[in-house]
């Protein structure tokens, strides 16, 4: 079982992770959103099949994917202060439609380049999967514990928009551009 530690330090330490390995910096939001739906529909398959760990699977890879996605575009994740805008959803019998349409918008505003409204979108995805794992008695910090705890030892790099693997044969010529570039970016 992965080790407690509040939601908001877990998005920073997911936040970094991304940022070591040129998701962040070097990834574009577009993809990452492919890579969102991809993770939601983790979710889906998950209530379809009533398997519970799927579920659990797909709702912290869903929340990795939106913590590149804000870090990419500088948006700050703030789940605490947004808690309580969308509270109203718990009296609803369907969540997915609320999930499905905030990943609607969020794909909305990042094929129309718009940051403005996409901060708050990506918010309330995150604050929508929590109240939904608080309506199926799961536990959100560890579907996001357990999701950080599976991706923070894999080692890889972004570049050029493929991710490269650690056991690639150019992975190392490939950190040494990327740092390159980084310092170069510093120096600019």
């Amino acid at each position: 079982m992965a080790e407690f530690i509040p939601v908001e330090e877990r998005l920073a330490q997911i936040h970094q992770w991304g940022v070591d390995r040129n998701i962040i910096g070097g990834g574009a939001s577009r993809d990452q959103f492919l890579k969102l739906v991809e993770e939601f529909g983790e979710i889906a398959e998950g209530v379809l099949k009533a398997d519970y760990n799927e579920i659990k699977d797909g709702v912290g890879d869903t929340v990795v994917v939106a913590t590149m996605i804000a870090g990419i575009e500088g948006i700050a994740l703030d789940v605490e202060a947004n808690d309580n805008t969308i509270y109203h959803v718990l009296v609803e019998d369907d969540i997915h439609h609320y999930m499905i349409s905030t990943l609607g918008k969020i794909g909305g505003h990042i094929a129309r380049g718009r940051k403005a409204g996409l901060d708050v979108e990506l918010n309330r995805l995150i604050v929508l999967l929590i109240h939904y794992c608080k309506r199926r008695c799961l536990n959100f910090n560890q579907c996001l514990g357990e999701a950080y705890d599976e991706i923070k030892d894999r080692k890889g790099i972004l570049y050029n928009g493929v991710f490269v693997k650690s056991t690639d044969p150019t992975y190392e010529d490939v950190v040494a551009k990327v740092e390159a570039e980084r310092t170069e970016k510093v120096a600019s």
